[in-house]
């Protein structure tokens, strides 16, 4: 029961962040220590759903993430570092195979600098627009993690692009 409620706080924190996958919320924008909690807490998850919000976190709120992964990073264990670092350039490729969504969401496309954590065996994300890295790193992922990250990341686009047209038709 402690792990639900902890969950739903964790879903709740991601709507408050602009991430609104799990439930509504008003997105306030984090403070970055907000944010530095937030990606630690979700780093640390076994929760695959929850785990796979991190890449919409971090285009979300790119300087933010980009200094919290730098200082969580150093308080993981191994295993959730190497994952932060995978998900951090999935978020890179997303963020450039998406760019025409999210400059129509946001008004502009961030493109996100690489971090040393990230796995270096994987193509650029730069790389026929992010979409080379998404077929490698799906083709060599044998949780199923990299396709739940892609699935996440384009439900909460099209979640934001359905509150964008709520917004301006009332």
């Amino acid at each position: 029961m402690a792990n639900d409620s902890a969950a739903d706080g964790l879903r709740r924190a991601l709507a408050r962040a602009g991430v609104p996958i799990f439930v509504r919320g008003r997105a306030d924008g984090p403070s970055s220590g907000g944010v530095r909690v937030l990606l630690h807490a979700l780093a640390v998850q076994t929760d695959a759903r929850l785990v796979s919000a991190i890449p919409c976190l971090i285009v979300r709120w790119p300087s933010e993430t980009f200094t919290a992964i730098e200082a969580v990073a150093d308080r993981l264990d191994s295993s959730s570092r190497q994952r932060l670092g995978l998900l951090h350039r999935c978020a890179r490729a997303l963020a450039i195979s998406r760019a025409p969504d999210l400059e129509f969401i946001f008004g502009r496309a961030d493109v996100l600098a690489p971090l040393a954590l990230e796995p270096q065996e994987f193509p650029d994300p730069e790389t026929d627009l992010g979409e080379r890295f998404i077929a490698v790193a799906k083709e060599c992922d044998e949780t199923g993690l990299i396709g739940d990250v892609e699935d996440t990341f384009d439900t909460w686009l099209r979640q934001l692009e359905v509150d964008a047209s709520i917004t301006s038709n009332a």
